[in-house]
């Protein structure tokens, strides 16, 4: 009779997934704006995590583990990203027009929904270089401090901070931006 052998990392990994696949999932959500692809970020993550166990290489637990998996996310996320922008960009515009154009038609001066808003928001996300989105998302989404978020990204609170200011400043020129000329489309 043949005995396999029981790995006692196996537990503890699903310990780590139950704790931190939430949050990692949010995480990567903020970060490439799909459900689906979010979850293919994270267990690429679970994953890469299994495999340093397995070589014995493995980030030791506590802030560390949390830190390594918050990194190695945003990484596969943004990969992930990368590809579906490259399949995804003309179909984007061409929803957007339409949304548009369905949003306020035959309306003289329709006021801007909540659901509009949070489009414009997201659309808005994406004109931050993955850098400055990454700590934003970090900041506002898992509310982690300039500590940890250094940590995670590998830049010095200084510049995480920098980063953070950038972003916001950049999120509401954007968005001001986008509402403005959505207002002057309407009116067209």
């Amino acid at each position: 009779m043949e005995t396999t052998a029981v790995d006692p990392r196996r537990g503890l990994l699903e310990q780590v997934v139950d704790q931190f696949e939430s949050p990692l999932l949010r995480y990567a959500v903020g970060i490439v704006r799909d459900h689906a692809l979010a979850q293919d970020a994270v267990q690429e993550a679970f994953v890469a995590l299994s495999s340093q166990w397995h070589s014995g290489q493995a980030p030791a637990s506590g802030d560390h583990l949390r830190n390594w998996l918050y990194k190695v996310t945003h990484d596969k996320a943004v990969s992930i990203l990368r590809a579906e922008r490259t399949r995804t960009r003309a179909h984007e515009g061409y929803a957007r027009e339409a949304a548009i154009e369905a949003d306020c038609a035959g309306a003289g001066d329709c006021e801007v929904s909540r659901e509009t808003k949070l489009q414009i928001l997201a659309e808005s996300l994406e004109a931050l270089i993955p850098s400055r989105r990454q700590v934003l998302l970090l900041r506002l989404q898992q509310g982690l401090g300039h500590d940890s978020i250094a940590a995670i990204t590998g830049h010095s609170v200084t510049h995480c901070r920098k980063l953070l200011h950038e972003a916001v400043k950049i999120l509401n020129a954007e968005v001001a931006r986008r509402l403005q000329s959505r207002e002057g489309m309407r009116h067209e």
